[in-house]
């Protein structure tokens, strides 16, 4: 799971290779928000894929497009995210980045306009997360849902103890 390293998209630049075989041989790897700085990376782990920053217009909805694996459980109103700042009112939480493919590129999309993916690699998976959980103020339960739910699909550990059972 690779999310905003710490010390930044770059320094996994020379493990790109090594990455990119271990999902061929089954692995599932996982980038969430792949901005300007990761694209390069995911580049390298999927150069035929042509990644492209897409972007949608504000006043398109942000929507389940396929149910399946990554999707289950999750609803396209739980991706309806509104800006809550006290001065603009109301209106929708947009946009959520995307990246697109080059024409012919196996891969399942699973969020409108390519926020989430899923890439056949191999004997694996590149998945790879554009709706910013990590990041949605005033819409932090929705997110940790959506989170929630998506991490639990693709079977990570939370990484809490279990409860110590009763003697």
């Amino acid at each position: 799971m690779i999310s905003h390293p710490s010390d930044g998209w770059a320094s996994l630049a020379p493990l790109a290779g090594d990455i990119r075989r271990a999902v061929e041989q089954g692995l599932t790897l996982y980038l969430h928000n792949v901005d300007a700085r990761g694209l390069p990376f995911a580049r390298r782990v999927l150069p035929e894929a042509g990644l492209k920053p897409v972007q949608s217009a504000p006043d398109e909805p942000v929507r389940i497009v396929r149910n399946g694996p990554l999707t289950w459980g999750i609803s396209s109103q739980q991706l309806h995210w509104y800006d809550r700042a006290p001065t603009s009112g109301v209106r929708p939480l947009l946009p959520f980045p995307g990246l697109g493919f080059t024409a012919g590129v196996p891969h399942e999309a699973y969020v409108s306009d390519g926020r989430l993916l899923r890439v056949p690699l191999g004997e694996g998976w590149v998945v790879i997360d554009q709706v910013p959980w990590h990041d949605a103020p005033g819409n932090e339960e929705e997110a940790r849902r959506y989170a929630s739910i998506l991490l639990t699909n693709l079977r990570v550990a939370s990484g809490e103890s279990p409860a110590p059972s009763a003697q």
